[in-house]
């Protein structure tokens, strides 16, 4: 079904929107020193992990707060998201996991996203450490149910971990810890989830819900990210969004990125009024944003769903 030309980019924006919405939620967990009191009645010595989707999993954490998470790889302790997942575990404290994507292949199953650290008492500076079942393991014993290897990142100064059991040792990069997640456990790194089910609103677009006329006499939009000129078409949108990524790529200041994408979005505001509440909830979204890889990882998608809506 082709779309007219504002109906175009509302529904990119509208699908964007509803993605960038659908963090996951933090699971109302106790804290972990309340679940210390629950282990009493499985081994003190279990070091089993365990991968069931985005909200049923664990990883290993240290062993107590205000320690380097490499120092201490050797005592590391299994934490899960519920203590249903594997009884005995330690569960996460509440909040503590911000974002997870679930992700299951026939070599392996892994888990991605970020953490709030100061929720386990992790050093906001820590550069973060692996844990693994190479050789005797870190810590020794340490097992992911149903999988022959596994390898576990925890990474507090970018806020971000990942765990990945596999079948075959290849799957599971045990040798280059310092390489961190987006290397040894390539994978999702966003903040949102659940980006295929926004296709499933396309029919519900009106194509007459347009803003073509109202642009139709406008004069050539300039596409680079500082201009004022309405965004007249979905090509002008896309090189404004390319510029926007240009111009943000040389700095890892987040302060800067989001002034440059307020400029952007009161342009998208003025081109498209009929998207206002979208564009204002995806600013909402980029305000969150705590690490650069979120912000890379949201002009994909953006630009993404802009081109799915040309199809």
């Amino acid at each position: 079904m082709k779309l007219a030309l504002g109906s175009l980019v509302v529904f990119a924006l509208q699908s964007l929107a509803l993605a960038q919405s659908e963090w996951v939620e933090p699971v109302s967990h106790t804290d972990a020193a309340s679940s210390s009191t629950k282990t009493s009645t499985s081994s003190s010595g279990n070091k089993l992990v365990k991968l069931n989707s985005g909200s049923s999993f664990c990883f290993f954490l240290p062993p107590k707060p205000n320690v380097y998470v490499a120092s201490t790889e050797t005592q590391g302790v299994p934490y899960c998201t519920k203590s249903s997942v594997v009884p005995g575990n330690k569960v996460f404290p509440s909040n503590f996991i911000s974002v997870a994507h679930y992700n299951k292949t026939s070599k392996y199953v892994q888990v991605t996203g970020y953490i709030n650290p100061s929720k386990a008492g992790l050093m906001s500076k820590d550069e973060g450490g692996q844990y693994d079942n190479h050789g005797n393991g870190n810590p020794p014993g340490a097992q992911c149910e149903g999988y022959k290897y596994f390898v576990n990142l925890v990474e507090p100064a970018d806020k971000r971990f990942c765990i990945r059991c596999c079948h075959s040792k290849v799957d599971c990069n045990t040798g280059r810890s310092e390489y961190g997640c987006l290397r040894v456990v390539p994978g999702d790194y966003s903040g949102n989830t659940h980006m295929n089910n926004v296709f499933a609103e396309l029919d519900q677009i009106n194509p007459n819900d347009s803003d073509e006329e109202t642009h139709a006499n406008d004069a050539p939009s300039e596409t680079d990210s500082t201009s004022t000129s309405a965004l007249s078409s979905p090509q002008d949108v896309e090189h404004a969004i390319d510029a926007l990524a240009q111009e943000t790529s040389t700095t890892d200041d987040l302060s800067t990125i989001k002034q440059k994408w307020n400029a952007f979005a009161k342009r998208l505001e003025q081109s498209y009024p009929s998207a206002q509440e979208k564009i204002q909830s995806l600013t909402t979204t980029v305000d969150n944003f705590q690490i650069k890889a979120q912000w890379e990882s949201f002009v994909q998608d953006f630009k993404s769903k802009l081109q799915q809506s040309e199809a």
